[in-house]
């Protein structure tokens, strides 16, 4: 196996870690749009908090690599691979929201309330 093949199955993978992820937290479908075929997966999260939260830092921690951007940007102007290069990969993409989407709804965790404490009477005085 080469090394360009280990890259891009790797960084499916983990792209399939951040579907399956996003389906329970939310904010780690941002990830995916590390993967621009599959960047649309990543507004699935886009309702919650979280999700707006992750955004902001994983553009806060893209800022200092600007200039590698621009270079990415023209590496893959240059290139003879098309943007849905990784269209046959996207079943296995949808595997966890289908199950997510076909799933038992369960209602989200909830401490328990304390049993109302019982009162003791007082003793009544008998006269």
């Amino acid at each position: 196996m080469n090394l360009k093949r280990s890259v891009i199955r790797v960084s499916l993978v983990a792209c399939l870690a951040a579907i399956a992820a996003g389906t329970v937290l939310a904010w780690p479908f941002i990830l995916v749009v590390a993967k621009p075929t599959f960047a649309p997966i990543a507004l699935l999260g886009i309702r919650h908090r979280s999700w707006w939260i992750a955004a902001g830092v994983l553009a806060a921690l893209s800022v200092p690599f600007a200039r590698v951007w621009v270079d990415w940007f023209a590496v893959v102007r240059n290139s003879n691979v098309s943007l849905f290069y990784n269209l046959p990969t996207l079943p296995l993409m949808l595997a966890p929201l289908v199950a997510w989407l076909t799933g038992v709804r369960r209602p989200s965790w909830t401490p328990a309330k304390p049993a109302p404490q019982r009162q003791e009477v007082p003793p009544q005085v008998v006269g």
